[in-house]
């Protein structure tokens, strides 16, 4: 137990040491020597758990990654008694709740995990950071949100095609603002927000059986013409 606390507090020491450098220098020119300089370990330790730099941040990314799901399958748990700021105005809450008016458990974790994350991601996504990891996120968020979408039983259509790729990058921007701006929004209303990207979705729905239903009384009233 000791052993494996003394290895994750060393491969600790070496993420931050790599995300403090990022203040001065571009992403993929941190050497070696600086980071074990900067968290004064000998460059044998280093590459007894990384291969390079560019693994040390594959590894740090990939990481983050991991846990920062917008969805997962089958996570459909309500947010529930979380939204008392008084910041939120009641007609953001009303555009929410025309069919999704509560945000999902996982939405509200995503943006959690953005806090708790904030001094690394706003190093990874600064100037100085990994300009492919923004991309690696909305890829991801592209694919929860598909889950998402079937799981709440909305149609695989060519719709779904423009809204994942629409949707995935206005997630992408509220989280950048959220976590680069130091006069944030709470919680609870940037999740509603989200949420409201969210419900969009069966805004489209309704856009689509609107339009089939139109389509529809146009042939039947074309048909009444024919006879």
């Amino acid at each position: 137990m000791n052993e494996s606390r003394k290895i994750a507090s060393t491969k600790r020491k070496i993420w931050d040491a790599y995300i403090g450098l990022l203040e001065d220098k571009p992403f993929d020119k941190v050497t070696v020597r600086e980071i074990c300089d900067a968290c004064e370990i000998v460059r044998s330790t280093f590459y007894s758990y990384y291969q390079s730099v560019f693994d040390l941040i594959e590894n740090i990314e990939n990481g983050m990654l991991a846990d920062m799901h917008f969805y997962k399958k089958g996570q459909t748990e309500l947010v529930r008694d979380n939204t008392p700021e008084t910041e939120i105005k009641e007609e953001l809450v009303a555009i929410g709740n025309k069919r999704f008016g509560i945000p999902l458990k996982s939405m509200e974790e995503y943006f959690k995990r953005l806090d708790e994350r904030r001094d690394y991601l706003k190093a990874i996504i600064g100037k100085n950071g990994d300009p492919y990891f923004l991309v690696k996120l909305r890829k991801q968020i592209e694919l929860d949100t598909d889950q998402m979408m079937n799981d709440e039983k909305l149609p695989d259509d060519f719709l779904r095609y423009y809204f994942l790729r629409a949707s995935s990058v206005l997630v992408i921007q509220l989280t950048e603002y959220w976590v680069k701006t130091e006069d944030r929004i709470s919680l609870g209303l940037i999740i509603q927000f989200a949420n409201m990207i969210r419900s969009s979705a069966s805004s489209i729905d309704l856009a689509r059986v609107v339009r089939e239903e139109e389509e529809v009384t146009l042939r039947q009233q074309n048909k009444t013409a024919d006879l």
